[in-house]
């Protein structure tokens, strides 16, 4: 059992330190007890501002020189802002501890905070504020917030407006680092494979110095007791309509808060929670639906909220009203109360997997509560809560005189008048008296590969750090092998999987999925499909019998494919409503011209239309049987118990041949292509993109540090387009491999006046690197940091899981990911000036384009 080692310093730094050996990995993260919310109107946005600054340099270490000397040793650093607190955290390989502790108490302590370097980094907030304009959902939560919190600083955006952000002086920067950036304002945490006591003694030596005055107490406007409904209208260039109801409730330190949580589960989150299964999977009126408890240092909100289809705001919102009256009228299920509270309790498991979710848990509890005691408070009374607790919390907060209504809409569309919503919630949550309340009361394994007599392929990894174990079927198929005619099939059948067998109709699988507290479901991509899951180590037999239930025969139900048709159709009309995908999607028809990859994994709507539960039968039975099938299993679990449970469940299936299809060959790229798409935006999104590699070429991992070279905070793209020259906030490359086909891109988002500005700025960047090669510390730098954040990335099981599977399953095998570093290691900046000039050329390539430039 991992220990905590708590301790102050005299300067008021709090400290926690919890060895965690289980990987060879550590987080460290500094809480700053200061957020957006203890800003002043004129200073709103200051806090991330501040946030975005710290990391641009101190006496020690220059412009570009912290990310570059974290991403350089294989490790992440990063920071966010909240109303209530500012983080920082790196995560990285444990043997690096020294230098990320380093980097960070340099950081907190001696940020610059250069002039120049904050004119910059103005205009790279400003492009996350259009980026936040850009986002529906962020604007109807702003509307929402905006209308709960009309004098509380919760009602302003943590990032702040166009006019604050511009009008940031450096006195006014530095003046907020000063007054609240002090040691008794901080909490530190440390988690991971180190030494307590070593750890200890590099704190006391790189923090007992650091002496600046106490920060303030912290005076904030109290909201007024909200007497009377409010109502908020949003309206965007959008296909797809929004609803959220607001309640106000109590801060994260009330009783009722736990209970709160209880309520939001049991109403909107999860396929068997009451909106989901009634709002969305019976009545079909919404694409999705949620409820959930904000409750953050001081009184928060609660909210429910959906979208749908334009046309169906007022059905929606009757069937959001109706399901809230319920909750305010009758006790809940004990089985709803029981599923909820199993949840949670199966959550936390789930955050102590990795060392950034312990130290955000300690982090976030120390910062707020100054003691870890309020954690073990709060589970107490999730376990202790009963059904007359949760009718409580819903008649005293889910109060009609209290509700917020805002809506999303289509510009130029009808909506309801303020006064119709507001009676509406009126009559729909006073109507009818609620009855009397009832009372109810170690270090990792070798990977074992076993061939099942019948085909299938099995893989099992012990790892018993926490008791979870990660499941994973993997079949090859996916959009490479779909035609125009049949696209989205896939897709399709992954979602139906868990939408009922010969046993059970979709209902009782969520049910039984959540009642195990697990997570199971479908999943496609572009060159494989399959089954994956989660289960605590103590359900595991259960759980895989609900899985070989799926694999042996979903009925794909055509009520059931009906509701994911429409679902999907929907997701198709509304995807410029998400620019940063829809851009890749672009892309991906313009640089592919036959090859199944230029087509989306959602579909077309014709050939959803003319989709049919024999057809899907048809794809199923071809391709899900033991020869195209790899097994894989992660966590906490015995192989030979394994073997035996594999043996059980799936021994009986039969075996179908190879799958070989013919896959359209894609030629060469001859010519420059352009595709720009015209787009109400705010920003303008933009990939640059060349032909890649597939998994199982040579070149792979050389682009792989190509890209890494370009990428990351340290990275060329981002010191120059960003850091130098303000053109994004966003800016980034990739190289995605797929089998047989790939491609490398880099994409970046911007103010369409600076679109010209930003186009030139990618090839330059890839003709400097033509023309000058990569030097040896940024090459250094790239690999260290593509193995670091391998490495952190695998500390999940599932992540694992994920990994030996499609290993095995792509014929690389399954233990390829223990060569990873090597093969990384080995490449050489002659490969990657080579492989550039190979597959980067700034004369032919696909420009794709999103936004308010209605052409090139």
């Amino acid at each position: 059992m991992s220990m905590e080692k708590t301790f102050r310093l005299e300067n008021g730094l709090q400290v926690l330190v919890q060895e965690s050996h289980a990987a060879p990995v550590v987080s460290i993260q500094v809480w700053i007890g200061v957020g957006s919310a203890d800003e002043d109107q004129k200073e709103a946005g200051v806090a991330h501002q501040l946030e975005h600054m710290l990391f641009k340099g101190t006496e020690k270490r220059g412009v570009g020189t912290i990310a570059r000397s974290v991403e350089g040793a294989g490790g992440e650093i990063n920071a966010f802002t909240s109303f209530d607190h500012t983080v920082y955290y790196v995560t990285m390989a444990s043997r690096h501890f020294a230098l990320g502790l380093d980097v960070l108490a340099d950081a907190v302590q001696n940020s610059q905070i250069d002039a120049s370097e904050l004119r910059m980094e103005k205009e790279v907030v400003l492009e996350e504020v259009r980026r936040y304009l850009d986002t529906p959902s962020r604007q109807l939560d702003q509307a929402v917030f905006s209308a709960v919190f009309q004098r509380h600083p919760y009602g302003r955006p943590v990032i702040g407006f166009e006019e604050t952000v511009r009008g940031f002086e450096r006195e006014d920067v530095v003046g907020f680092y000063h007054r609240w950036y002090t040691p008794d304002n901080m909490v530190l945490v440390i988690v991971g494979d180190v030494d307590a006591a070593e750890a200890e003694r590099q704190v006391r030596l790189l923090f007992e110095g650091f002496q600046r005055p106490p920060a303030p107490q912290r005076s904030r406007t109290r909201e007024p007791v909200q007497e009377a409904p409010r109502v908020a209208h949003v309206e965007k260039v959008v296909q797809e309509a929004m609803l959220e109801l607001a309640f106000p409730i109590p801060q994260v330190s009330h009783p009722d808060a736990p209970l709160l949580d209880l309520l939001a589960l049991v109403l909107g989150q999860g396929e068997s929670s009451r909106l989901t299964e009634r709002v969305k999977n019976q009545k079909q009126l919404v694409n999705s639906t949620y409820a959930f408890a904000y409750t953050p240092l001081e009184p928060g909100v609660f909210l429910v909220g959906a979208a749908f289809e334009p046309g169906k705001l007022e059905e929606a919102y009757a069937a959001l009203l109706e399901e809230i009256r319920g909750l305010r009228r009758n006790p809940v299920r004990g089985s709803e109360l029981r599923k909820a509270q199993s949840i949670i309790r199966s959550d936390r498991v789930y955050e102590r997997e990795t060392v950034d979710g312990r130290a955000r848990k300690f982090g976030y509890y120390l910062s707020t509560f100054g003691s870890l005691a309020p954690e073990k408070a709060y589970y107490r009374a999730i376990e202790e809560a009963t059904v007359a607790d949760i009718l409580r919390v819903a008649q005293a907060y889910c109060d009609p005189d209290r509700v917020t209504v805002a809506t999303l809409t289509p510009r130029g569309t009808a909506r309801p008048a303020d006064s119709a919503l507001i009676e509406r919630a009126r009559t729909a949550l006073k109507d009818g008296t609620p009855p009397a309340p009832q009372v109810v009361g170690r270090r990792e394994k070798e990977t074992v590969r076993i061939a099942l007599p019948n085909g299938i392929r099995l893989l099992i990894r012990e790892n018993h750090s926490v008791p979870l174990v990660a499941v994973r079927a993997a079949f090859e198929g996916g959009l490479r092998h779909e035609k125009r005619e049949n696209n989205g099939t896939f897709q399709v059948m992954s979602q139906l999987l868990t939408r009922g067998t010969p046993n059970r109709n979709a209902f009782q699988i969520a049910h039984e999925v959540e009642s195990l507290a697990c997570s199971l479901g479908g999943f496609s991509g572009r060159n494989s499909f399959g089954l994956r899951a989660e289960f605590l180590s103590q359900h595991l037999e259960r759980g895989l019998e609900l899985f070989s239930e799926i694999l042996h025969g979903p009925t794909f139900d055509e009520e059931e494919l009906a509701k994911v048709r429409r679902t999907n159709l929907e997701a198709l009309r509304n995807l410029e409503d998400h620019p940063s995908s829809f851009v890749f999607r672009i892309f991906a028809e313009t640089l592919y011209r036959r090859h199944p990859f230029r087509m989306s994994t959602l579909g077309n709507e014709k050939a959803l239309l003319r989709m049919t539960s024999r057809k899907l039968r048809k794809t199923f039975d071809r391709y899900v049987h033991p020869d195209n099938m790899v097994l894989s299993v992660v966590g906490d679990v015995d192989p030979q118990d394994m073997e035996a449970l594999a043996h059980r469940f799936f021994g009986d299936m039969q075996r179908g041949g190879a799958i070989v299809d013919d896959v359209a060959a894609e030629p060469p790229l001859s010519r420059k292509r352009v595709k720009i798409r015209a787009s109400e935006k705010q920003q303008l999104h933009l990939v640059v993109g060349w032909r890649g590699v597939s998994v199982t070429h040579p070149d792979r991992y050389v682009l792989q540090v190509l890209s890494s070279v370009l990428s990351g905070q340290g990275g060329r793209l981002f010191l120059e387009l960003r850091d130098r020259q303000g053109l994004a906030y966003t800016v980034t490359s990739l190289s995605m491999e797929g089998l047989g086909e790939g491609y490398f891109a880099i994409y970046m988002a911007t103010e369409p006046a600076k679109f010209d500005r930003a186009h030139q700025g990618i090839l330059g960047e890839v003709a400097r690197l033509l023309d000058q090669g990569v030097g040896d510390d940024e090459l250094q730098r790239a690999k260290r940091y593509l193995v670091g954040s391998y490495e952190i990335d695998l500390q999940r099981s599932a992540a694992l899981c994920a990994n030996i599977a499609f290993n095995e399953l792509y014929g690389l095998g399954h233990d390829t990911y223990r060569q990873y570093a090597a093969k990384v290691d080995a490449v050489t900046k002659e490969q990657v000036l080579e492989a550039a000039r190979r597959y980067l050329d700034t004369s032919v390539y696909v420009l794709a384009g999103l936004g308010p430039r209605a052409g090139e």
